[in-house]
């Protein structure tokens, strides 16, 4: 072999022509080389980069889970925007109470109200995982809902509103977010109020360690309410407080089953109401192809307190239960996909 190789040198140094073709040809297959290699080593670490392979979510099982398709540091998956409709129904129990110092008392029938709410909302990424989520929403109903401090009895109530909130999110650990609420509030007659609030939500994303991931949620509200078109002087604008808690359980990838507590306080000039309740919803995703859906269905059971100076505070109970669909354009394979990386 190194004889042949001495003799083809020696060949092509007497060979002037054909030295130079042979240098021509090498350096075009050195060339050529290099590029192979390049490519060769580029295509494995551009497959192996997290942009490009799906990282499991803290809620994936290892029977049958679909793996997430996004990095985990990523708040928002992808723009997205969801469109739902729901129906409320609420009653409330009677008020009976009276004047401890004098003869006089307070007697208020029970109650049930109806409502009709529809939203639309948008989610879109900042930066990393950073994002913001508008909201534009509407409602109309019957409800004994006093806008003006005096008024009894059911109103046709049309409601309006809207919210902007700034999160940050890690789909395997949780979320903060904060946000600002306007709201609009309006009845027959003259009388109308608006509201303003914020509001702070921090969200816990467990794994599965063994029964199913959970979401929990803490969530708190302040808002305050102006109300316009009373006749007199009086002053009856309100505060609302509002603090939930909840725990969200995946039962499947599409199932959730959400428990929690909610306690909501109402100050007026001349009243305040305080509920405490029990709350309960079930959700389940329909991937269906172009635009998912997301039945839901729940209720809530508690007592409310309502204080009335001279009177007595009385405690009532009160009931609701919800129903609704949301129609989803840009979702996540599974519920706990979209709800942690979309929603």
């Amino acid at each position: 072999m190194i004889l042949r190789l001495d003799r083809a040198h020696a060949e092509n140094a007497s060979n002037p022509t054909r030295s130079r073709e042979l240098r021509r040809y090498a350096r075009r297959g050195g060339m050529g080389f290099l590029v192979l290699s390049l490519l060769a080593g580029g295509v494995p670490a551009f497959a192996g980069s997290p942009e490009t392979h799906g990282h499991r979510n803290a809620g994936d099982r290892d029977h049958g889970t679909r793996s997430e398709r996004v990095a985990p540091e990523q708040g928002v998956a992808a723009p997205n925007v969801r469109f739902e409709i729901h129906y409320d129904y609420f009653e409330q129990g009677s008020t009976d109470t009276f004047d401890a110092d004098g003869p006089s008392t307070l007697s208020i029938d029970s109650h049930d109200g109806h409502a009709a709410r529809a939203a639309l909302t948008g989610v879109f990424p900042i930066w990393g995982p950073a994002g913001v989520r508008a909201q534009l929403r509407g409602g109309y109903g019957h409800r004994q809902r006093s806008l003006d401090g005096l008024a009894r009895g059911n109103n046709e109530i049309t409601a309006s509103g809207a919210t902007l909130e700034l999160f940050v999110r890690d789909p395997k650990r949780g979320a903060l977010t904060i946000g600002g609420d306007w709201d609009r509030l309006a009845q027959d007659g003259p009388t109308e109020a608006q509201e303003f609030g914020g509001h702070g939500t921090a969200q816990i994303f467990f794994p599965d360690l063994g029964i199913g991931p959970v979401d929990w949620k803490l969530h708190f509200t302040f808002a305050h309410r102006e109300v316009d078109g009373v006749a007199g002087t009086a002053d009856v604008d309100a505060d609302r407080y509002l603090i939930l808690g909840q725990a969200g359980w995946y039962a499947s990838d599409d199932v959730q089953v959400v428990m929690g507590v909610q306690w909501e306080r109402n100050e007026e000039e001349f009243s305040s109401e305080e509920d405490l309740e029990g709350i309960f919803e079930a959700r389940w995703f329909l991937p269906i192809p172009v635009v998912p859906i997301e039945l839901r269905a729940g209720g809530s059971v508690g007592v409310s307190e309502y204080k009335r100076p001279p009177f007595r505070a009385d405690k009532r109970p009160v009931y609701g239960a919800t129903v609704g669909l949301v129609f989803r354009f840009g979702a996540g394979e599974t519920l706990i996909e979209t709800q942690r990386q979309y929603d």
